[in-house]
Protein backbone atom coordinates (compact mmCIF):
# COMPACT_ATOMS: atom_id res chain seq x y z
CA UNK A 1 0.00 0.00 0.00
CA UNK A 2 1.33 3.56 -0.82
CA UNK A 3 2.59 5.93 1.97
CA UNK A 4 -0.64 8.67 2.35
CA UNK A 5 0.48 12.29 0.36
CA UNK A 6 1.72 14.75 2.18
CA UNK A 7 -0.37 17.36 3.27
CA UNK A 8 -1.03 20.84 1.60
CA UNK A 9 0.50 23.97 2.58
CA UNK A 10 -1.69 26.79 4.21
CA UNK A 11 -4.07 27.48 1.72
CA UNK A 12 -3.82 24.91 -0.52
CA UNK A 13 -1.75 24.30 -3.36
CA UNK A 14 -3.55 26.47 -6.64
CA UNK A 15 -5.91 24.17 -8.31
CA UNK A 16 -6.63 22.16 -5.07
CA UNK A 17 -4.01 19.76 -6.39
CA UNK A 18 -0.61 19.23 -5.96
CA UNK A 19 2.36 21.17 -7.35
CA UNK A 20 3.37 20.29 -11.00
CA UNK A 21 -0.90 19.65 -11.44
CA UNK A 22 -0.36 16.27 -9.56
CA UNK A 23 -3.66 14.53 -8.04
CA UNK A 24 -5.75 17.75 -9.44
CA UNK A 25 -9.09 17.67 -7.03
CA UNK A 26 -7.94 15.59 -4.30
CA UNK A 27 -7.72 12.30 -6.36
CA UNK A 28 -5.20 10.94 -4.86
CA UNK A 29 -2.63 7.49 -5.75
CA UNK A 30 -4.53 4.33 -5.61
CA UNK A 31 -5.29 2.94 -2.41
CA UNK A 32 -4.01 5.93 -0.97
CA UNK A 33 -6.21 8.22 2.08
CA UNK A 34 -7.91 10.94 1.76
CA UNK A 35 -9.89 13.52 3.75
CA UNK A 36 -12.73 11.45 4.02
CA UNK A 37 -11.46 7.73 3.79
CA UNK A 38 -9.89 5.67 1.67
CA UNK A 39 -9.72 6.36 -2.35
CA UNK A 40 -10.98 2.88 -3.91
CA UNK A 41 -8.91 3.33 -7.09
CA UNK A 42 -11.01 4.39 -10.18
CA UNK A 43 -14.18 4.68 -7.87
CA UNK A 44 -13.74 7.00 -5.04
CA UNK A 45 -14.09 6.70 -1.53
CA UNK A 46 -17.79 7.00 -0.99
CA UNK A 47 -18.54 3.07 -2.50
CA UNK A 48 -17.67 0.89 -0.30
CA UNK A 49 -20.52 -1.19 0.94
CA UNK A 50 -22.41 -0.85 4.17
CA UNK A 51 -22.89 -3.47 6.75
CA UNK A 52 -26.52 -3.70 5.79
CA UNK A 53 -25.69 -4.40 2.30
CA UNK A 54 -22.62 -7.18 3.25
CA UNK A 55 -25.59 -8.75 5.77
CA UNK A 56 -28.17 -8.70 2.31
CA UNK A 57 -25.62 -10.60 0.50
CA UNK A 58 -24.81 -12.99 3.25
CA UNK A 59 -28.68 -14.02 3.91
CA UNK A 60 -29.33 -14.45 0.26
CA UNK A 61 -25.63 -16.68 -0.35
CA UNK A 62 -26.86 -18.08 3.54
CA UNK A 63 -30.51 -19.49 1.63
CA UNK A 64 -28.69 -20.43 -1.87
CA UNK A 65 -26.09 -22.58 0.12
CA UNK A 66 -27.78 -23.61 3.33
CA UNK A 67 -31.13 -24.73 2.30
CA UNK A 68 -30.08 -27.76 -0.07
CA UNK A 69 -27.08 -28.38 2.22
CA UNK A 70 -29.80 -28.85 5.17
CA UNK A 71 -32.13 -31.29 3.35
CA UNK A 72 -29.19 -33.26 1.94
CA UNK A 73 -27.91 -33.17 5.85
CA UNK A 74 -31.03 -34.23 6.66
CA UNK A 75 -31.82 -36.95 4.53
CA UNK A 76 -28.45 -38.41 4.97
CA UNK A 77 -29.50 -38.47 8.82
CA UNK A 78 -26.40 -36.64 10.05
CA UNK A 79 -26.62 -34.15 13.21
CA UNK A 80 -25.10 -31.86 15.26
CA UNK A 81 -21.49 -30.86 14.95
CA UNK A 82 -20.91 -33.00 11.90
CA UNK A 83 -23.74 -31.70 10.27
CA UNK A 84 -22.47 -28.12 10.13
CA UNK A 85 -18.96 -29.35 8.54
CA UNK A 86 -20.67 -29.99 5.00
CA UNK A 87 -22.50 -26.46 5.18
CA UNK A 88 -19.38 -24.56 6.10
CA UNK A 89 -17.19 -26.04 4.00
CA UNK A 90 -19.59 -26.10 0.78
CA UNK A 91 -19.99 -22.13 1.72
CA UNK A 92 -16.36 -21.52 1.18
CA UNK A 93 -15.70 -23.33 -1.85
CA UNK A 94 -18.86 -21.13 -3.09
CA UNK A 95 -17.30 -17.91 -2.17
CA UNK A 96 -14.09 -18.33 -3.70
CA UNK A 97 -15.30 -19.92 -6.90
CA UNK A 98 -17.22 -17.15 -7.70
CA UNK A 99 -15.71 -14.64 -6.33
CA UNK A 100 -12.47 -15.79 -8.25
CA UNK A 101 -14.68 -16.72 -11.18
CA UNK A 102 -17.53 -14.35 -11.37
CA UNK A 103 -16.71 -10.77 -11.39
CA UNK A 104 -15.85 -10.65 -7.46
CA UNK A 105 -19.58 -11.34 -6.98
CA UNK A 106 -21.25 -14.41 -5.19
CA UNK A 107 -25.02 -14.42 -6.11
CA UNK A 108 -26.19 -12.50 -3.07
CA UNK A 109 -23.22 -9.60 -4.18
CA UNK A 110 -25.38 -9.61 -7.15
CA UNK A 111 -28.76 -9.24 -5.58
CA UNK A 112 -27.73 -6.26 -3.25
CA UNK A 113 -25.65 -4.85 -6.16
CA UNK A 114 -22.12 -5.07 -4.52
CA UNK A 115 -18.85 -6.63 -5.74
CA UNK A 116 -15.81 -7.84 -3.78
CA UNK A 117 -13.05 -5.53 -5.63
CA UNK A 118 -8.55 -5.94 -4.71
CA UNK A 119 -8.28 -3.25 -1.92
CA UNK A 120 -4.92 -2.02 -3.93
CA UNK A 121 -5.34 -1.50 -7.42
CA UNK A 122 -9.47 -1.86 -7.40
CA UNK A 123 -9.79 -4.75 -9.71
CA UNK A 124 -10.71 -8.02 -9.80
CA UNK A 125 -9.87 -10.51 -6.95
CA UNK A 126 -7.49 -13.07 -8.51
CA UNK A 127 -8.12 -16.36 -7.76
CA UNK A 128 -5.33 -16.69 -4.37
CA UNK A 129 -6.60 -13.66 -2.96
CA UNK A 130 -10.62 -15.69 -3.18
CA UNK A 131 -8.74 -18.50 -1.61
CA UNK A 132 -7.36 -16.69 0.97
CA UNK A 133 -10.66 -14.94 1.48
CA UNK A 134 -12.48 -17.86 1.74
CA UNK A 135 -10.16 -20.38 3.80
CA UNK A 136 -9.84 -17.09 6.73
CA UNK A 137 -13.50 -16.87 6.50
CA UNK A 138 -14.35 -20.42 7.10
CA UNK A 139 -11.61 -20.58 9.48
CA UNK A 140 -13.38 -17.68 11.60
CA UNK A 141 -16.97 -19.11 10.97
CA UNK A 142 -16.39 -22.47 12.91
CA UNK A 143 -15.32 -20.85 15.79
CA UNK A 144 -18.08 -19.19 17.51
CA UNK A 145 -15.70 -16.21 18.42
CA UNK A 146 -14.14 -15.24 15.73
CA UNK A 147 -17.06 -15.68 13.53
CA UNK A 148 -19.22 -13.11 15.87
CA UNK A 149 -15.93 -10.49 15.59
CA UNK A 150 -15.43 -11.23 11.80
CA UNK A 151 -19.20 -10.02 11.00
CA UNK A 152 -19.38 -7.14 13.19
CA UNK A 153 -15.54 -5.96 12.28
CA UNK A 154 -17.23 -3.60 9.63
CA UNK A 155 -19.08 -1.58 11.69
CA UNK A 156 -16.32 -0.27 13.16
CA UNK A 157 -13.28 -0.25 10.33
CA UNK A 158 -12.67 2.78 8.26
CA UNK A 159 -12.48 0.51 5.28
CA UNK A 160 -15.80 -1.20 6.49
CA UNK A 161 -13.93 -4.74 5.95
CA UNK A 162 -14.59 -8.01 7.98
CA UNK A 163 -11.17 -10.07 9.13
CA UNK A 164 -11.26 -12.00 5.85
CA UNK A 165 -11.12 -9.06 3.85
CA UNK A 166 -7.98 -7.49 5.73
CA UNK A 167 -6.25 -10.98 5.32
CA UNK A 168 -7.08 -11.21 1.89
CA UNK A 169 -6.07 -7.56 0.76
CA UNK A 170 -10.00 -7.31 -0.38
CA UNK A 171 -12.96 -4.75 -0.05
CA UNK A 172 -16.72 -4.60 -0.83
CA UNK A 173 -17.86 -1.99 -2.95
CA UNK A 174 -21.30 -0.94 -4.25
CA UNK A 175 -21.51 -1.20 -8.02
Amino acid sequence: MSNPPPPPPPGGYPGGGFPGGGYPGGNYPAGGFTPGGFDVPGLGSDVLATWWHRVGASIVDGLIVGVPVVLLVAAAGMSGVSANLPESVIAAVYAFALIAWWGGQTIGNRAVRTRVVDAVTGGPVDARRSAIRAAVMWVLTITFVGGIADILWPLWDRRKQTLHDKAAGTLVTRT
